[in-house]
Parts: C-alpha cells; sequence; structure tokens
C-alpha cells in the first residue's frame, strides 16, 4: 500500500483521484522520498518475509522511518505551497489546514511507535522525551484545528468537520493520558499496551475521515 500510494504521487491514479505529478518542484521532492523509501521498505520487507524483529532491526528501523519522515514531510510542504498557490479554488491557508489535519495522523502513529520502543526497552529515555513532545504536538494541533490559529490553520469551515473533530478529541483523551503516563516514567502494562493498540487506530481512522471532509470541502 506504501510503495503503491507513492507511485500514485508521481504516476496517478484515477481510482484515487491522482493526475500525473507535473510540477518539477514537486518531483524534486518525490525524488529525494524515493531514496529513503527504498530503504525504509527493503527491511520492511525482510521483517515480513521472516516472521520475526530483534532489537536491533526495530532500532534500525525507526531511523530509517524518521528519515523517511523527514523528507517526507519536505515534499509534503512542497505540495501544499505549489498547488496552494497555483489553484485559485484551493487558497494556501487551506492547503496548510489540510497538511497540517493530514500530519495528525503520522502523529498519532509516531506516539504509537515511541510507546513501543518504550515497551521494548530501546532508547526509553530518549523515546519518552519524543513521546512527550509528539502527545503535546498533536493535542495543540487538534485544538487549533477545532478552533482556528490565525495566520496558520483556518477554523472548522463547517458544522460536519467540526463534529468530526470532536469525535477525534473524545477518542484522542484515553490513549493520550495512557501515553503520557508512560511519558513521564510509569512502566508499561497489559492493559496500556491494549489501549493503545486498540484505540490510537480509531484516532487515526477518524483523523482520515476529517482529513477526507476537508479534502472535500464537506
Amino acid at each position: 500500500m506504501l510503495e503503491s500510494s507513492h507511485n500514485a504521487l508521481r504516476n496517478g491514479d484515477t481510482e484515487l483521484g491522482l493526475a500525473a505529478e507535473t510540477f518539477d518542484s514537486v518531483l524534486a521532492k518525490l525524488n529525494l522520498v524515493d531514496v529513503k523509501l527504498d530503504a525504509f521498505a527493503s527491511l520492511i520487507t525482510e521483517i515480513i518475509e521472516t516472521g520475526t524483529i530483534n532489537s536491533e532491526n526495530l532500532a534500525t528501523l525507526d531511523v530509517l522511518g524518521l528519515a523517511y519522515l523527514k523528507v517526507q514531510n519536505k515534499f509534503v510542504n512542497r505540495v501544499a505551497s505549489d498547488y496552494g498557490g497555483a489553484l485559485e479554488d484551493l487558497p494556501l491557508i487551506r492547503s496548510i489546514t489540510i497538511d497540517v489535519a493530514g500530519r495528525q495522523r503520522m502523529l498519532s502513529q509516531k506516539a504509537a511507535k515511541e510507546f513501543c520502543l518504550i515497551d521494548a526497552g530501546i532508547n526509553p529515555e530518549a523515546n519518552r522525551e519524543n513521546l512527550t513532545e509528539t502527545v503535546r504536538i498533536f493535542t495543540n494541533t487538534l485544538n487549533a484545528l477545532t478552533e482556528g490559529f490565525p495566520g496558520l490553520v483556518m477554523p472548522p469551515p463547517n458544522p460536519s468537520i467540526l463534529a468530526k473533530l470532536n469525535e477525534v478529541k473524545a477518542a484522542w483523551l484515553v490513549p493520550s493520558a495512557v501515553l503520557s503516563q508512560i511519558a513521564n516514567g510509569a512502566e508499561v502494562t497489559q492493559n496500556d499496551r491494549a489501549i493503545i493498540e486498540a484505540q490510537i487506530e480509531r484516532v487515526l481512522t477518524l483523523m482520515n475521515e476529517a482529513v477526507g471532509m476537508y479534502e472535500l470541502g464537506n
């Protein structure tokens, strides 16, 4: 899915409603993503094929994933900037808001990853600090999306999107409390694992729905 959606960004996909990319500036950023994706996907494929993952591979996966995320963020910024300036029916602030909303999906998964790294005993102190920051950014950004942030994030354009964002807020309450406890030094319990596994997925699903509503203008 990751590789097919990545290819769709370059070559287009009728089912996804994407045309082939034509902006040279966007394609240049996409080329940088290719390099990081190749290394990241290669290790994931190896893990899937062997059915096992050790601490060393898990730590390497974290490093490769963060490198991929960094260039992917630059790509998304370029898309938001170029298309926000080129399309009359897509004002820049709306483009940035969609970008910000989309990043919430990534942040939810980043929080889950940091939780798992702590649980696995991989750089626990550093990942507790990372998790604290990830939870803070997700919460503050969600507040900005529901209330607006002058000059950067537009308030919800209609009641339906506001209602969906409030669903995200409600779904975020319990897992964010668990994540904060772990970030502050608590030991991970089996109940914590069950909560994060089930409820972070719920947050991701709802945030996906919210982003789709922004994109469609619903």
